[in-house]
């Protein structure tokens, strides 16, 4: 009996520190007039290079998930759908992924309809935008600057109000 309740303890604890590690608590900031750093060059899930700086000039969300993320995967639908309403403006979304291959990228973003690119993240960019947990989001204007960042999912609308934002 005593064996059972410390396995479950174990079981409840690591299910608790894994919703932290996947950002389910939303930590918010604003980051004020600093400009987002587009000079990488990543490969999308076909193999494909892709320039993070062909997208100055458009408001972007960059989203960084995983496939094994719970959150990031209660986000997808909402990122799927703001993406397509706003698609007209120049808006993007772009997935980006440090954990995953692009095997992996390609057979989830195919089951959960991913319309926007799915890209492989590398270190030196994991490294400049100083991920601490997934989900996180950056909203960047037109003009390059952070809007805001978040770590962790918000709401459809919240999501929204941070699009609206970028415009």
């Amino acid at each position: 009996m005593r064996a059972k309740l410390t396995m479950r303890a174990v079981v409840a604890t690591l299910a608790a520190l894994s919703l932290v590690a996947c950002g389910r608590q939303a930590r918010q900031t604003s980051s004020g007039a600093e400009h987002a750093k587009l000079d990488f060059t990543l490969q999308d899930m076909n193999g494909t290079p892709v320039k993070l700086a062909s997208f100055r000039g458009r408001p972007l969300l960059i989203n960084v998930w995983a496939t094994y993320c719970e959150p990031c995967k209660l986000e997808i639908p909402d990122l799927i759908e703001l993406q397509e309403k706003y698609k007209a403006t120049g808006f993007t979304v772009l997935g980006i992924s440090f954990d995953d291959t692009a095997k992996d990228l390609r057979e989830f973003a195919a089951a959960y309809k991913m319309t926007y690119p799915v890209l492989l993240g590398t270190d030196d960019m994991r490294d400049a935008y100083e991920t601490i947990g997934i989900p996180t989001s950056w909203f960047i204007r037109k003009d390059g600057t952070i809007s805001h960042t978040r770590v962790g999912i918000g709401t459809r609308e919240l999501l929204e109000e941070q699009i609206r934002a970028l415009f």
